[in-house]
């Protein structure tokens, strides 16, 4: 069995691992450094274990540039459906989630907020959209819907640490991560590229993690 084929059935196992593995490790978090410091310990956890150092792995460094670039030959007219609502999603966090609280929050919480963003942001798609969507070309069952679904499920792990304090609580925190997750799935799917993808994604953290730290650190 070549390098490849090894790769595509490893890749069925690893996004319900990566769930289990951060209830786990947020938890434990938790257990030792409270809420809010057990919150930002199992974030790094996860960002150097499993969006860096596993997507480093499975991907390749020497492939990694290429997950950022649209391969015209893969790009569809399909995608041009869902274009849209790489805008609408940080449009919809930065109502919900930045203009309310933005003139409270101050500098610093949004200086925060960006680099928080920023790290998520590009960790988790180069997990979720790159290793496990865009890297190797899979079947729609498999290659799209299979690791969107678990992207949806991780969020889980830190919501049962801090749970979201904005409108909709947990519903919209973790089945809002699930429908942008196959928006963003189907357009990394189809181009075999996280670069859109990726600037949506921080845009999106970024208006979202304003309210949210403002709401759990200083309230």
């Amino acid at each position: 069995m070549n390098q490849t084929k090894q790769k595509q059935q490893i890749r069925l196992f690893i996004p319900p691992l990566i769930v289990l593995s951060n209830i786990l490790i947020f938890q434990v978090s938790k257990f030792f450094w409270g809420s809010r410091w057990g919150y930002l310990a199992g974030f790094c956890l996860y960002w150097i274990c499993w969006c860096l150092l596993f997507s480093f792995w499975f991907i390749g460094p020497k492939n990694i540039k290429s997950i950022y670039q649209n391969k015209k030959d893969a790009i569809s007219p399909k995608i041009g459906l869902l274009i849209p609502l790489l805008t609408i999603f940080p449009m919809m966090t930065f109502i919900v989630s930045f203009f309310p609280f933005f003139r409270e929050a101050g500098i610093g919480i949004i200086l925060l907020a960006f680099l928080f963003a920023l790290v998520n942001g590009a960790a988790e798609e180069l997990l979720w959209r790159g290793a496990l969507v865009a890297a190797y070309s899979s079947g729609f069952w498999r290659g799209y819907l299979y690791p969107t679904f678990f992207f949806g499920a991780w969020h889980i792990a830190p919501e049962l640490v801090l749970p979201n304090p904005l409108s909709g609580g947990a519903l919209s925190f973790i089945g809002g991560a699930l429908v942008m997750g196959l928006a963003w799935g189907w357009i990394a799917w189809h181009s075999r590229s996280i670069l859109l993808t990726s600037i949506s994604h921080v845009l999106t953290n970024f208006f979202g993690f304003v309210g949210f730290i403002f709401m759990n650190w200083m309230r």
